[in-house]
């Protein structure tokens, strides 16, 4: 027990750290492409980021389902395994695969089923939320998560400031 306790001290700790040192680093100007898009685009920390998401999911997965098969700990990883993986799962796909880009015209959003295109005036903003970060707000959808960190995250913020939309990562 205390060996499972140690190593999820040690994830939320980690995270901390590495949140911290993302919020740092993260930054860089973003450029227009051949259409005037500008994409938010991760940065070498979202990347680690998500890739230290993928392994805590893998980790805390397989040591639920290690826990059920030596029938050890199963009390403790069955209440707060499959959270814990799922959470993981959640940081590592909104990392890894959400995508904004936007230009004068409209907003494309990238989510499981691929790029969409969003006309400005069905665009309610994007809001921070307390457990699920960033995400953006249509009109008639539910809120779409999406990764609003990185290169181009402030050239997009001045294009919805534009818009007079909320941008609030």
């Amino acid at each position: 027990m205390g060996k499972s306790i140690l190593i999820t001290l040690v994830a939320a700790v980690g995270l901390q750290i590495v949140w911290i040192a993302y919020e740092k680093f993260s930054y860089k100007e973003g450029k227009p492409d051949s259409l005037d898009r500008i994409t938010i685009k991760p940065g070498l920390m979202s990347w680690f980021l998500s890739l230290l998401c993928t392994a805590f999911c893998i980790a805390f997965g397989g040591m639920t389902i290690s826990s059920v098969i030596t029938n050890d700990d199963i009390v403790f990883w069955l209440l707060l395994g499959p959270p814990l993986t799922a959470l993981m799962g959640f940081g590592a796909y909104v990392t890894a695969w959400t995508r904004l880009r936007a230009t004068g015209a409209y907003v494309e959003h990238r989510n499981l089923s691929g790029w969409q295109q969003i006309d400005w005036d069905d665009i309610l903003g994007l809001c921070n939320h307390s457990i699920l970060g960033s995400r953006l707000h249509i009109k008639g959808r539910n809120p779409s998560p999406v990764w609003v960190h990185g290169q181009g995250s402030r050239e997009v913020r001045e294009l919805f400031a534009m818009y007079e939309k909320p941008f609030e990562p």
